[in-house]
């Protein structure tokens, strides 16, 4: 999925030196489970900035510091810094390595408009070095509104937002596919088994269908806007539920037309604290209407919304079918067989409303004999407190949650799988969007079982409801469609030719306020999926009015064809690949690595650590937390201290470190975790990023006073008389990144030169890798080694000014089409403003306004790649250490 090959690539820029500050902005219910994957998966520890958070840092940082500068790796939420203007302050003034926007559509300019999350997007996208989006519904077949995902990726690639192509914006986004990972995975993706559970309605559902058909506004639907008739929106709530099409009843009663019509004693308390019945309120806004205009059609409007909530009022729980159909298709052994009892059996229910869900909550804890904490809602107005937790509880093992009804809210990218494959849609969605992203909450992969998905819809003996039912029944079966055919469109934006859940509404609606049949609605809907909405986009040949467009891009031959997709895109000068050679080591592994320290920190500190060979585990027990333990310096306390910047979840209440380098052994711990009470798993991925092995490192760096390197004395694997100095060299850019970093051995023979062999090969001939090295605690002479570094130093320095001038004759040609590559683009934005604002008079001021920024944009670029791929021309060399046989320790 996209979370992890978000963790891939900073997992890859932070090996780099190019990931120390990391931001990441997802959305409430996301935190907790994006913060945990990259922690149990990738050993990037995030600091939750949640409302609990903030107010820890409150607590422990001046008002006047800026918190991220205090944590240089931190998760928060886009609607926190909406609301919150100190932390939006904040995080826009510091500057980060890396910014991962997840949900990344959530912020793409939609309508021409810029909201309040586009704008923090783009402030972001400014203050990173790489910037990653991530998305599972990246477009909404707009060209603007795609551009506007790109030009925060590489602001200076696209002239003109309205008409682009596949080249302009090529190497800025990577998609997914199903299809492309399908073979690889096997039975990782269950076959869903899919149900329509048929309802038949009860006479008082029929009586109010026929209200509902029979309703004919003359003043509340007198206007066509962009969005549904009010009619629709009743009827799309009275297919929810009698409760939530009650309270769409009253929403007229919140227009600016309607409320000056009614006293100020009227809205006291307001709507959503009023008790009353809703024909009692329409009742009275009745009387009111009346008085200062009884004939006029406002009031007759209102009468016949009275009429309808009586109507509504009269169907009982009993009489409501489609809830009791839900009780037999939960309890009943030919279908779910469920019960409360199992521990990993465990139900979604979805439904957009949430008068339906407040509705089940109470109707379902009473007739399945539920307890408060066994069934809970997920809603959007709950905070990101309660949704992480809501979120967590419903995937362990020990928690109590059996239930979880779930608003739309929750469809956009959590787990619920884990001890769920059973999800019932209480109310049909009207957008495929919303099909696909419900189902996807339990059909993922990691899924062990079956999903069994049920569809729920009311059967009516009224023509109307029941040619409205059937075309919701056609986007069930167009969704299956999609599912089944993995190797064609399984875009549900191609499917329906229209690319937001908003539009997609709009287009069911349509069909709905036309009455036409689901024949001819399948006839509409096969015209718009012939079109590949991909191919329009960025071939240049879409609408820019909006009414056909694409997807996401793709790479090679991946059309828009995905299930799974994912914008991945670093920025541009990502393509300048840093000459970093890998990482070399003595050790077989990080394991043997990490053992060998912590036996010398037990010998030489007393440390407490325990390694268990066979399964791989590694324990350390760490001190309190106490002013004792700082002022005796107890061994292990720095180690602790290094985590007090880490989100504290991911150090264990007894303080004990555990350690497994398999993933196989992570993966079994993230999946025990899920019966404890944490939900974190003790055990820790052990693996270069890990912070244990990395103050590991340090400890054995520090083991050495300064301008100090170790002497080995080898008995074997040398020549005659040979000695060796080795060496490391550097040569960072002006950022103070490495750009090119070597490991060298200076090779000796009775202390004369013969050559600069690379450490790779030194280790290969002589074989230091391949046997442990004894230490005999001797007090060598060293005054001829140290004879010799001098001189080890000089070729190393020699060696990188070779090689620097070899990156250089390399990158330049790259930095030349690159440049070239830029004033091309920057001609093409000159010539879009001349066509754009021409020589007019009164658009001067815009367009010098507009030519001054595109001016800034692209020397701000032009100095981030000078200053990213400009190397300094002083190689920094260390001695790493001294080698010598056992003829020169005597000598």
């Amino acid at each position: 999925g996209k979370t992890l090959e978000a963790g891939i690539l900073m997992s890859e820029l932070i090996q780099r030196g190019r990931g120390k500050r990391i931001l990441v902005v997802a959305v409430k219910s996301m935190l907790t489970q994006f913060q945990k994957e990259m922690w149990c998966r990738f050993s990037i520890p995030l600091v939750r900035l949640d409302s609990t958070g903030l107010q820890k840092i409150r607590r422990h940082i001046p008002t006047n510091q800026n918190p991220f500068y205090y944590f240089d790796r931190a998760i928060i939420s886009i609607d926190t810094l909406k609301q919150n203007n100190a932390f939006r302050t904040h995080v826009e003034k510091a500057h980060w390595d890396i910014i991962v926007i997840d949900e990344a559509h959530n912020v793409a300019v939609r309508g021409g408009k810029r909201s309040q999350r586009a704008r923090i997007a783009e402030t972001l996208a400014e203050r990173s070095d790489s910037l990653i989006l991530l998305s599972a519904t990246p477009h909404d077949g707009k060209a603007r509104s795609f551009a506007s995902l790109m030009n925060m990726l590489d602001p200076t690639a696209i002239a003109n937002p309205d008409d682009y192509t596949r080249d302009d914006i090529e190497g800025l986004f990577v998609r997914r596919f199903k299809k492309n990972i399908i073979a690889q995975l096997g039975e990782s993706f269950k076959e869903r088994d899919i149900k329509q559970v048929h309802a038949g309605a009860s006479a008082t559902e029929e009586a109010a269908f026929d209200a509902l058909v029979d309703l004919d506004f003359r003043a509340l639907d007198g206007t066509r806007g962009s969005s549904m008739l009010y009619k629709t929106s009743l009827a799309k709530a009275l297919f929810s539920s009698p409760a939530a099409c009650a309270r769409t009843l009253l929403a007229p009663l919140e227009r600016s037309s309607v409320r000056k019509q009614l006293s100020a004693d009227f809205f006291t308390g307001g709507r959503k604290e009023d008790r009353r019945a809703a024909s009692q309120i329409l009742d009275a806004a009745v009387d009111e209407l009346a008085l200062a205009q009884p004939d006029s059609d406002l009031c007759a409007d209102i009468q016949q919304l009275a009429e309808l909530a009586r109507r509504l009022e009269s169907i009982s729980r009993d009489d409501f079918s489609k809830y009791q159909t839900l009780l037999t298709t939960i309890t009943s052994k030919k279908q779910f067989g469920w019960t409360p009892k199992k521990k990993d059996d465990r139900l979604v229910i979805f439904s957009e409303s949430i008068e339906t869900l407040r509705f089940l909550r109470l109707a379902l804890a009473e007739d399945l004999n539920l307890k408060n904490e066994q069934i809970e809602i997920l809603h959007g107005q709950l905070s990101d407190i309660e949704q992480q937790r809501l979120v967590e509880e419903f995937g362990k093992t020990g928690s109590k949650l059996r239930v979880l009804l779930a608003s739309d809210v929750a469809s956009e990218g959590i787990n619920l799988h884990y001890l769920c494959h059973r999800l019932v849609h209480f109310d049909i969605p009207w957008s495929l969007m919303v099909f696909q992203q419900r189902n996807g909450r339990i059909d993922r992969y990691g899924q062990e079982k079956k999903p069994q998905i049920v569809y729920l819809l009311t059967d009516s003996n009224n023509e109307r409801i029941a040619g409205d039912r059937r075309i919701l029944e056609l986007l069930i079966e167009r969704d299956e469609q999609a599912v089944k055919n993995i190797n064609r469109s399984g875009d549900p934006s191609a499917l329906m030719g229209a690319y937001s859940v908003d539009e997609q509404e709009l287009v069911t609606a349509s069909m709905i306020e036309a009455g036409v049949s689901a024949e001819d609605a399948g006839r509409r809907l096969d015209s718009v999926a012939a079109i590949d909405p991909l191919e329009l986009l960025l071939s240049g040949a879409f609408n820019t009015t909006g009414d056909t467009g694409g997807a996401v891009g793709d790479t090679e031959a991946n059309k828009a064809d995905a299930t799974t997709q994912a914008t991945a895109a670093a920025t541009a000068a990502d393509t300048f690949t840093p000459l970093i050679e890998d990482k070399l080591s003595l050790f077989a592994s990080d394991f043997d690595f990490v053992r060998a320290s912590l036996d010398r920190l037990s010998e030489s500190e007393g440390l407490q650590s325990k390694v268990d060979d066979a399964k791989q585990l590694i324990e350390i027990q760490l001190p309190p937390d106490t002013e004792e333990a700082r002022r005796r310096r107890v061994p292990g306390f720095d180690l602790r201290r290094r985590f007090d910047k880490f989100p504290r979840e991911v150090l264990p209440d007894d303080g004990v470190l555990v350690l497994n380098p398999k993933a196989e052994a992570m993966q079994r711990a993230i999946t025990d975790a899920r019966g404890e009470d944490s939900a974190w798993p003790v055990v820790q991925y052990l693996w270069p990023l890990n912070p244990v092995l990395q103050w590991c490192q340090d400890r054995n760096r520090a083991a050495f006073p300064r301008h100090s390197a170790p002497v080995l004395t080898l008995l074997s694997g040398l020549r005659a008389g040979e000695e060796v100095i080795v060496t490391s060299g550097l040569l960072p850019n002006e950022r103070s990144q490495p750009l090119v970093h070597r490991w060298f051995a200076a090779c000796f023979i009775d202390g004369h030169f013969q050559e600069l062999e690379d450490f790779d090969a030194f280790v290969t001939r002589s074989g230091i890798a391949e046997r442990t090295l004894p230490n005999r605690r001797t007090d060598p002479d060293i005054s001829g080694l140290q004879r010799l570094v001098p001189a080890a130093v000089d070729e190393t320095l020699a060696a990188m000014h070779r090689r620097r001038a070899r990156f250089e004759d390399d990158i330049n040609a790259t930095l030349q089409v690159e440049l070239e590559r830029l004033e091309c683009l920057k001609e093409r934005q000159l010539e879009q403003l001349e066509r754009e604002f021409g020589n007019v008079p009164s658009k001067r001021a815009a367009r010098d306004q507009r030519r001054r920024r595109i001016d800034a944009t692209f020397d701000r670029y032009l100095d981030w790649v000078q200053q990213s791929m400009t190397t300094s021309d002083a190689p920094f060399v260390q001695v790493i250490a001294a080698l010598r046989t056992e003829e020169g320790a005597s000598q």
